[in-house]
């Protein structure tokens, strides 16, 4: 919010600038062409430097839908005031021109800016991908159509500026007449903005579409993997079952014969086969054991420590290939925030009371995640599809008439990210 108030005042010392201040035509061009990407740059660095081609963006739309919002209903007001003049007292009482003056003016900059409240709502209704980075391409194809519009607003304005000059030097005798040309420039105007940013959010939903796919793709190709190396792990136990009678035999001959360094090596390497073969994680569910099995080694070669407690649920019937997911997007989550900060932990508990059963992760963060509008984390990757694994939780989630939730706080070592996700049965 501290980087909204800054960007406020210096936006209304630069408008104020404009309107008071007699500057030449290409010098006041230059000023709100520089005021506008300053907003952004401001925005910017207030906001941990965040977004700086999307809050140039969102400050140029603000500026020409304020404008347009304006501009509308000053032509309204042009033919107000030409239909008020057809009256007597208006052309001969000064009170009653100045009372007019004085309500047209209320009612005109009420009505624009009502016009502009609705216009930003159904903006941050609508553009649902204001929370993501932009790229120089995308931020050049959204800026053409709105810097048209600014050279056109030049155009209006100069126009303007030419009659009030020849009205003062008495070249012009009549006051500006309405035009509905330029009121048709401002609606089409404003249908190009919101065409555009339909089109651009099209374009983003389908990238969106077909990276949800591919992440779809991948899981799946996941879950076969982890049922394969079941069977692997079901093999290797089955065949060291059978072999368990000539291990004992031949541990007994070592034990006879008194050769206590050959049989602990022999133990040691039985001990290290078991180990090999069984998963490290015991949750009560082989798929998930296997699933979780596959960070543990990958936790402890990054310095990452990891505690689980995580047990299956018994009384909440969760499809085992959708726990999966629901464990490796969190998981892999918290792995992430981890390989930044001193000292990373992650646990991961469970609890299961009746038909509910909540999981836990709970990770150090560097910093104190940006949570949007829908609640998902916004991730600080510049690819595509960021914040699909937490939509892929939340999205099971409710499929068993759960939700997630997010806490973050800091105590004494340091901030703490917590993701909590219940299923009902």
């Amino acid at each position: 919010m501290k980087s909204v108030y800054y960007a406020v005042v210096f936006e209304w010392i630069t408008d104020c600038i404009l309107r008071h201040v007699d500057v030449q035509n290409g010098i006041r061009l230059t000023i709100s062409i520089f005021s506008l990407f300053f907003v952004g740059v401001i925005l910017f660095y207030l906001d941990e430097k965040r977004n700086l081609m999307q809050k140039i963006f969102l400050c140029v739309s603000f500026f020409i839908i304020r404008w347009l919002s304006l501009e509308i209903f000053t032509e309204l007001g042009f033919y107000e005031r030409d239909f008020v003049f057809n009256f007597k007292l208006f052309r001969e009482s000064i009170p009653a021109i100045v009372a007019e003056y004085v309500v047209s003016t209320i009612v005109e900059y009420g009505l624009a800016l009502l016009l502009l409240f609705f216009s930003i709502k159904l903006l941050l209704k609508t553009y649902k991908n204001k929370q993501e980075d932009l790229s120089w391409k995308e931020l050049i194809m959204l800026l053409i159509p709105c810097i048209s519009i600014f050279l056109a607003t030049r155009i209006i304005y100069s126009y303007y500026m030419l009659w009030f000059d020849g009205i003062e030097n008495g070249s012009i005798k009549a006051n500006i007449p309405g035009n509905m040309y330029r009121i048709l420039f401002c609606i089409m105007a404003y249908l190009t903005l919101c065409v555009t940013l339909y089109f651009y959010q099209s374009i983003k939903a389908n990238k969106e579409i077909e990276y949800a796919n591919r992440v779809l793709a991948k899981q799946i190709e996941d879950s076969k993997k982890y049922v394969g190396q079941i069977e692997t792990v079901y093999q290797q136990m089955r065949a060291l079952r059978h072999d368990t009678g000539n291990h004992m035999a031949v541990m007994k001959g070592l034990l006879e014969t008194e050769k206590y360094q050959e049989l602990r090596d022999y133990l040691g390497n039985w001990e290290e086969t078991y180990k090999n073969i069984v998963p490290s994680a015991k949750t009560g569910n082989a798929v998930t054991d296997i699933a979780i099995s596959e960070f543990v080694d990958r936790f402890a070669d990054n310095g990452i420590t990891l505690k689980t407690s995580l047990k299956y649920p018994s009384n909440v019937a969760v499809n085992p290939f959708e726990m999966c997911v629901v464990l490796t997007n969190a998981i892999q989550n918290a792995y992430e925030a981890s390989l930044s900060v001193n000292e990373p932990y992650v646990e991961i508990t469970s609890v299961e009371r009746e038909n509910v059963y909540i999981i836990s992760i709970k990770n150090k963060s560097d910093k104190k995640a940006q949570i949007d509008e829908e609640g998902i984390p916004i991730s600080i990757k510049n690819d595509d599809g960021h914040g699909f694994g937490v939509r892929n939780i939340r999205e099971i989630a409710r499929k068993y008439n759960g939700d997630i939730e997010i806490k973050q706080f800091s105590e004494n070592d340091g901030l703490w990210f917590v993701l909590n996700i219940m299923f009902v049965g």
